[in-house]
């Protein structure tokens, strides 16, 4: 009877500890999912709509936003670090809060709310293949999907 409450034990001990283990790392997942992505306020209709762009790009510690169409558009690069968000060009700070989430919204599967910035949007969506590994590819992904009739 000692034998199977033993092995009964260390079974629970062993699933819960899994289980633990499993969510950490699901965490530290998301949390990964702010940096080297894509991310649009929403996904233009037509090749005139506006639509408004941020990526951080963790390898340089630089992101960008931007509003544009397939067209025309204006960016601003910042520095980011953990205190905030600087601005070359102007010298402005941001201190910004974010917030990122697993989401279904808008056939989406991220959703990021942002505080405290002076550019850009508050609300943006993100898919599980928009990753991006440097400005030029983050801008060839920005052209194709504002090419999308």
């Amino acid at each position: 009877m000692k034998k199977v409450l033993v092995i009964a034990v260390v079974a629970v001990i062993g699933v819960v500890g899994w289980r633990v283990h499993a969510r950490h790392h699901a965490q530290d997942r998301d949390k990964n999912v702010l940096l080297d992505r894509l991310w649009l306020d929403h996904v233009p209709g037509h090749e005139r709509e506006p639509f408004n762009v941020l990526a951080l790009l963790s390898e340089q510690h630089v992101g960008v936003v931007q509003n544009m169409t397939a067209y025309r558009g204006s960016y601003e690069l910042f520095r980011f670090t953990r205190d905030g968000w600087k601005y070359p060009q102007t010298g402005d700070t941001d201190r910004p809060s974010i917030r990122v989430r697993r989401c279904s919204e808008n056939g989406m599967d991220f959703c990021l709310d942002i505080t405290g910035n002076s550019r850009g949007v508050h609300h943006y969506y993100s898919r599980k293949d928009w990753v991006i590994d440097s400005l030029a590819g983050e801008q060839a992904l920005v052209d194709q999907l504002s090419a999308r009739p």
